[in-house]
């Protein structure tokens, strides 16, 4: 039997396969600790193995029934992994809704294979993804639909971000692989099946608005968490937000960066969660609000010349109503925050100097990034720039809001109602709150005795 009937050994599989390998390593380590004296250790990890043998699997699979099982395999033994502790009816209630949306995905996936099968006559995901372009318009539609749904609930993005929010009980080392692997498993979908997407202008724009929006609202409900791990669960449903918005934008190569960046970058994040109990935070330097006026102005300036520094290390253009230049415009503002941050926080003499190196670095580093993740997965998918619409352009007026609204919150909180303040706040701390059968809301609901 030919191996490369039954195995797709890419740059994409492999850049995947790495990011995995990794993060499971860091895991496994920290798990030693994690769950010393824990009679389910053993459970745990066999649990865990199965796990990661199935994503490997998964991610290497050239048969699309056989990539279906095992994605399904891996999500099933990450439902397993969340409830860890049966007597714990929250954590049990969290991973039997996570299995529920990993079996949506699970089937709308079988609804694309059978599309492709039906169409094309092959279950070859390299025949698949060569051909996908040839698809009839109604079968198009059809199977746009299945992949985009399959994704969405893998990347937790709403209206199928439930799971994610209701995973608070899962175990630290759970939580850490989850949010650095397995959810990245979306972005690895449409990228894989990236002929399919690119076929019709309005399936990319469809994927940009779909990852703009969620990566929108989550950054609202993340202001209004008061927990570490929910701000975590926000932050990382935003992040796939805009990794799938770049998708859409079909910049493939920058949405994998992406997606590997924001998984090292959780995984330390979930792992080093408990030292922020007594971590001492450097305050921010008193500014009167002309002083604050003039250092973000000052920091607008500093990321007009940061991002020409990015384009030239990403080699990505800045054109007019091309799709690119929607991603320049949000690292635009990344930069500007980095110089406006440094410039509040430090009491140096030369903060100017050294907000200008920092944005300067930031842009140089990030835009290298991009470029040797292009570089490497060019062989095997490259990106689509396309000409966008205005509607596109307006998806940022939203965001420049709340970014002014984030570094000025003091002064604009001042200047509105008390009672308008509690029902935003309220408005948007709500609509983040998992169902109340998945939280722990006191320590009585842990059956310490069952549970050990």
């Amino acid at each position: 039997m030919n191996l490369g009937s039954l195995f797709l050994i890419d740059t994409l599989a492999i850049t995947i396969s790495a990011l995995v390998a990794v993060v499971a390593l860091i895991v496994m380590q920290y798990a030693k600790n994690y769950l010393h004296g824990d009679q389910k250790q053993g459970a745990f990890y066999v649990k865990l193995s199965a796990l990661l043998a199935s994503t490997w699997l998964m991610l290497l699979s050239n048969n699309i029934l056989v990539f279906i099982a095992f994605f399904f395999l891996a999500n099933y033994f990450l439902s397993l992994l969340m409830i860890h502790k049966q007597a714990w009816g929250a954590a049990k209630e969290a991973g039997g809704m996570a299995l529920g949306y990993f079996s949506l995905g699970a089937v709308a996936l079988l609804s694309f294979a059978g599309i492709c099968y039906y169409s094309l006559g092959t279950l070859s995901i390299t025949e698949i993804v060569q051909n996908l372009g040839a698809l009839p318009k109604n079968l198009s539609i059809l199977a746009f639909v299945s992949l985009l749904v399959a994704a969405l609930a893998q990347c937790s993005q709403i209206p199928f971000h439930k799971w994610l929010l209701s995973s608070m009980n899962s175990p630290t080392p759970v939580s850490a692989l989850m949010h650095a692997g397995l959810v990245n498993g979306g972005g690895f979908l449409l990228v894989r099946f990236h002929t399919l997407i690119t076929s019709e202008p309005s399936f990319m724009v469809t994927i940009f608005f779909a990852g703009i929006i969620s990566a929108f609202i989550a950054s609202l409900w993340s202001f209004t968490q008061n927990t570490v791990k929910a701000k975590l669960v926000c932050s990382t449903i935003s992040q796939m937000g805009f990794m799938i918005a770049q998708i859409g934008l079909g910049l493939f190569g920058a949405a994998i960066s992406h997606l590997c960046m924001h998984g090292f970058f959780k995984a330390f994040h979930f792992l080093a969660a408990g030292s922020t109990l007594t971590k001492e935070y450097v305050k921010k330097v008193p500014l009167s609000l002309p002083s604050k006026l003039f250092r973000f102005a000052f920091s607008l300036a500093v990321a007009y010349f940061a991002l020409q520094i990015f384009i030239s290390q990403s080699h990505i253009a800045f054109e007019w109503f091309s799709s690119s230049s929607i991603l320049l415009l949000f690292v635009f503002m990344s930069l500007a925050q980095v110089a406006y941050t440094v410039s509040q926080h430090l009491r140096s003499s030369f903060v100017f100097a050294i907000a200008i190196f920092t944005s300067f670095t930031v842009s140089f580093l990030y835009g290298n990034m991009i470029h040797l993740f292009e570089l490497f997965l060019q062989q095997d998918t490259q990106d689509y720039i396309y000409h966008i619409t205005i509607w596109q352009y307006f998806a940022l007026v939203p965001f420049v809001g709340v970014w002014f609204a984030m570094n000025f919150k003091q002064n604009l909180l001042e200047a509105l109602p008390e009672g308008l303040q509690f029902k935003l706040y309220s408005m948007i701390h709500s609509s983040s709150l998992s169902p109340l059968k998945v939280n722990t809301v006191n320590r009585f609901d842990y059956n310490y005795k069952e549970a050990k």
